[in-house]
């Protein structure tokens, strides 16, 4: 077993197949097994493995701007323009994106934000977010709190004692 802690696997049960390599829609284990990858990498692969056209623009920015920010009033323009193109193809006037790292971001993030809209709006009693039975909606604390799968329902429950925070100190950075 190597170093690695998988997230929602059971630690006795790990590394059963290790993917290799992927073409299409399919990936192939280090044995050369052939599999169809019907989740699409947790829904991050949804062109398929090998798209050219993908591979090209990656890394044509990846000469460019291999990573940055957009925190604290900082972007950068393909973030812009992105954020722009996905505006205009929702059906709602002045549509604004917000950038994820990943479905659990995504919403812990839409959490936050509901949570600032009723307080901004004077309703900050409308608490109550309904999720379903067997719905899974991420593994941080926030959304895994949303998510009743029988396997991480006793391993991710709500944030509901109080957290302490001490003073801030001068201790050098």
């Amino acid at each position: 077993m190597s170093a690695v802690i998988y997230p929602t696997t059971n630690l006795k049960a790990t590394e059963q197949m290790v993917i290799e390599r992927g073409e299409g829609v399919y990936v192939y284990d280090n044995q050369g097994k052939q599999y169809l990858e019907a989740l699409s990498g947790l829904w991050c692969t949804g062109l398929g493995y090998g798209n050219r056209e993908l591979i090209d623009c990656i890394s044509e920015q990846l000469e460019k701007l291999s990573f940055t920010h957009m925190f604290g009033g900082k972007t950068h323009q393909p973030g812009i323009d992105l954020a722009d193109k996905l505006a205009a193809m929702v059906p709602v006037k002045d549509a604004k994106v917000f950038f994820g790292n990943s479905g659990s971001d995504a919403n812990d993030s839409h959490m936050k934000l509901l949570r600032y809209y009723f307080n901004a709006i004077g309703r900050p009693e409308k608490r109550k977010i309904i999720t379903r039975e067997r719905a899974y909606h991420g593994v941080t604390v926030a959304a895994g709190s949303l998510t009743s799968l029988p396997a991480t329902a006793s391993a991710v429950s709500p944030c509901r004692r109080p957290l302490t925070r001490p003073p801030e100190t001068d201790l050098p950075l």
